[in-house]
């Protein structure tokens, strides 16, 4: 139990004792003092009060068993069912007793003081058995479809008994009352049987609510004693206008507003509160998983940059031999499929949080449909399948959407339809739907299918069809997922058109075209540029600081720079990096994040107080953009994300390096 919960328990115990030890001191005034003295101008008025006071609690009553009755579903114990039943019981009958009071109109027969009695002994001793079996029987955690509606067909046949009796039967039932004489010997032994269980009921709800910390049962309890009480003067009273009936239904009034409480507590307020604290507490875990998503990004992609770079260094050399440059192809290829995964992990996680962020350019969509299917196109061969692309677009048809977004979608719907497919082959189709102003890929594989029923799980995050499934052909089950995000973050969607188990499997997604156009006339010109940054020798003079901790990215920046004519300089941590940059001349800097001593943000800051005007690039493994946007906002010109390509990491420089270098 948490201290806010504990402090509310000691508020709640400590405020209901006050009630019962205000109305103690209320009986007990009641008691010492004549009637007469307290009475005033009670007998003119008394039907309209008691009408009033009736009410209350018959509307209080069934306020408790639309409460319960509706929440039963979600609550823990079958006894907020009882006590609901109970009330509404209770409500019809004090319905009748009301109706039947002296001086209301006649209701099916002649109003009087035993009709009404008979009334309100029913619903009296009715509620009180209720709340003893309610206070002596053990909470019950299962909950029963039916049973409701066996309670709720029972208390309708035991009030329209007692009406029955009451209004065609009354000469059957023994009197109660008569005027000038008062209460009958049995409807005192009536009324104190009432009482005793009460208060028996009351000190039965108090002690299993000090032993299980229960809000609600210690109100019952109270509300209990209340009712005891209210009994009490139902004993005593000499005429229906003296005010112990009267106090007697202000007594009663009250306790079913404490009933209303506990019940309130119990359906509705505790729910809610639990409801909130999950929510509290599944906010928290989703920003706990993002910062994890980011730490564990950061610690992968360092060793898996390393791996990547060296893997495309050795695929440049001709000095390998065809079994190492095999060997390579397989370390390069397993580090690009690692990235892939780190990178939909990541997406994943940000796409929950609508926080992907999106670039719009200008790209054929068939290029990228065919240099998609020639990068799998290996693994389907080993797997002795074909792929094919079908394309119904003119070769010029441009669109505008997110280049790198579509990339990742094609390779997750395609690769997966490749990963379970084992005979026959894939085939892609390209169409666009001029209406919808969308292109439409369909994705159509004579893999192993899936059932109706799996196939809900086909887009939930980690899930795959089956254990079986999960265990033959591996994958996080991250790919389509992430990829409905996707398309549905660029305007389009992605789902399972058809499949049957065996016969393959059929996938449509779409993307909307942002602006669209019939010829490649404005093209992004930035398409090409990479080939021409590789130009060897083309930074030469160009003087470029490294403040870099890992002794491997170190050796992998030199390798990237060394023919190109650039003189490079490494400092192990930031504050190297300002001592070094404040004692020579640099026209660039790479800054590393994360580092010992002082960080990349408080080195930047350093740097920018002592008046450098360089440019600073940061080159983190960080790659969420709440972290690209601190950095821009914090000194550094453009924010690299490891790991990085010899290509990328060019094309960089050349955007910042200065036209005329020092030399």
């Amino acid at each position: 139990m948490s201290e806010q919960d504990v402090k509310q328990q000691n508020r709640n115990f400590f405020w209901s004792r006050v009630a019962i030890f205000l109305f103690f001191i209320l009986l007990i005034c009641v008691k010492l003092f004549p009637p007469t003295a307290w009475m005033g101008n009670l007998t003119k008025n008394y039907l309209p009060v008691h009408i009033v006071l009736e009410f209350i609690g018959i509307l209080i009553s069934f306020a408790i068993f639309t409460v319960g009755w509706a929440t039963y579903q979600n609550a823990k114990s079958t006894d907020i069912l009882v006590l609901s039943v109970v009330s509404f019981m209770v409500g019809c009958l004090d319905l009748g007793h009301t109706l039947s009071f002296t001086g209301m109109p006649d209701f099916v027969t002649p109003s009087g003081p035993n009709k009404s009695i008979h009334f309100w002994l029913v619903g009296r001793l009715t509620g009180s058995i209720g709340f003893l079996i309610v206070s002596l029987s053990k909470p019950r955690e299962f909950k029963i479809k039916r049973l409701r509606f066996i309670m709720m067909l029972g208390a309708i046949l035991w009030v329209a008994m007692w009406f029955y009796l009451i209004l065609y039967k009354p000469d059957d039932l023994p009197v109660m009352f008569i005027p000038g004489m008062g209460l009958q010997p049995l409807k005192v032994v009536l009324e104190w049987s009432a009482v005793i269980i009460s208060f028996v009921s009351g000190v039965l709800f108090f002690r299993q609510g000090l032993r299980k910390n229960l809000f609600s049962l210690h109100w019952i309890g109270c509300s209990s004693i209340l009712f005891a009480m209210s009994g009490y003067f139902f004993t005593i009273y000499r005429d229906f206008d003296d005010l112990y009936n009267f106090f007697g239904h202000v007594y009663k009034a009250v306790a079913f507003i404490l009933v209303y409480r506990a019940v309130f507590i119990e359906c509705v307020s505790k729910p809610y509160d639990e409801a909130r604290v999950s929510a509290k507490e599944a906010l928290e875990a989703n920003i706990s998983k993002s910062r994890f998503l980011a730490n564990v990004s950061h610690e992968f992609r360092t060793p898996l940059g390393v791996i990547a770079g060296f893997s495309e260094m050795l695929l440049e050399s001709k000095s390998l031999v065809p079994e190492n440059r095999r060997w390579a192809e397989i370390i390069s290829r397993n580090s690009r499929q690692l990235r892939v995964l780190i990178d939909d992990l990541l997406d994943l996680a940000k796409a929950e949080h609508e926080k992907i962020s999106v670039e719009f350019c200008m790209f054929h969509p068939s290029e990228m449909i065919e240099d998609v299917v020639n990068s799998l196109r290996l693994q389907a061969d080993k797997k002795g399948i074909t792929v094919s692309f079908n394309n119904a677009l003119p070769k010029d048809f441009v669109i505008n959407s997110d280049q790198f977004r579509f990339s990742q979608i094609l390779l997750n719907v395609v690769g997966n339809a490749i990963k379970f497919t084992s005979y026959g082959g894939v085939e892609v189709s390209l169409s666009f739907l001029p209406d919808q102003k969308k292109i439409e890929i369909l994705v159509k594989d004579s893999g192993i299918g899936i059932d109706t029923n799996q196939a809900g799980k086909l887009f939930k995050p980690f899930a795959q069809a089956d254990d079986p499934m999960n265990r033959r052909f591996g994958g996080t089950g991250l790919g389509l997922a992430l990829s409905q995000k996707l398309a549905n973050l660029l305007g389009g969607d992605l789902w399972l058109q058809s499949s049957e188990p065996g016969q393959g499997s059929t996938f449509i997604f779409t993307i909307a075209d942002q602006l669209v156009l019939g010829s490649s006339s404005i093209l992004n010109p930035k398409l090409s540029e990479i080939k021409r940054i590789e130009a060897l020798g083309e930074f030469a003079g160009l003087r470029i600081l490294a403040a870099e901790d890992s002794l491997d990215n170190q050796s992998l920046l030199s390798i990237y720079l060394q023919a190109t004519g650039a003189q490079l300089t490494f400092a192990n941590n930031g504050r190297e990096a300002v001592e070094l940059a404040q004692q020579q001349a640099y026209d660039l800097i790479l800054m590393d994040i994360q580092m010992p001593l002082v960080d990349g943000f408080e080195a930047v800051n350093l740097l920018r107080e002592a008046k450098w005007q360089g440019p600073i690039l940061a080159l983190s493994a960080h790659a969420h953009a709440p972290e690209r946007e601190r950095a821009l906002q914090n000194g550094f010109d453009d924010y690299l994300v490891k790991p990085i390509s010899r290509a990328k990491l060019l094309k960089a420089i050349a955007d910042y390096r200065p036209k005329n270098p020092k030399i």
